[in-house]
């Protein structure tokens, strides 16, 4: 019984231990960003992997009678048109976007 209650607070350890050191990785300074990181790109530079979605109308929801009540009623909403990554972004990218479009960041 005791060396399973060691193994467990080894895992947990270890399990923090990875925690920190991803979060230390990850979370760099502005003075740590170098001078070609900083400097701001073109729409067209931020937008080169990504496609234009039109804007539109759809019905949102199902129709009466099928699927989860929680689709109805039907109803048809309009959605601006806007541009969507070919590609999956990464935390990195996304804090660039941010940083180059003055866009504000989500809420913690």
């Amino acid at each position: 019984m005791e060396r399973q209650t060691d193994k467990s607070a080894i895992l947990v350890l270890l399990s923090i231990s990875i925690i920190l050191l991803l979060v230390y990785a990850c979370d760099k300074k502005p003075s740590q960003i170098s001078d070609e990181q900083r400097t701001p790109r073109s729409m067209e530079e931020l937008t080169v992997n990504m496609v234009l979605v039109p804007a539109g109308e759809f019905n949102m929801g199902s129709p009466s009678g099928k699927w989860q009540d929680d689709e109805h009623p039907q109803h048809s909403v309009y959605v601006d048109s806007f541009y969507m990554d070919k590609y999956e972004v990464t935390v990195g990218e996304y804090k660039e976007f941010i940083r180059a479009t003055g866009h504000p960041s989500p809420p913690a």
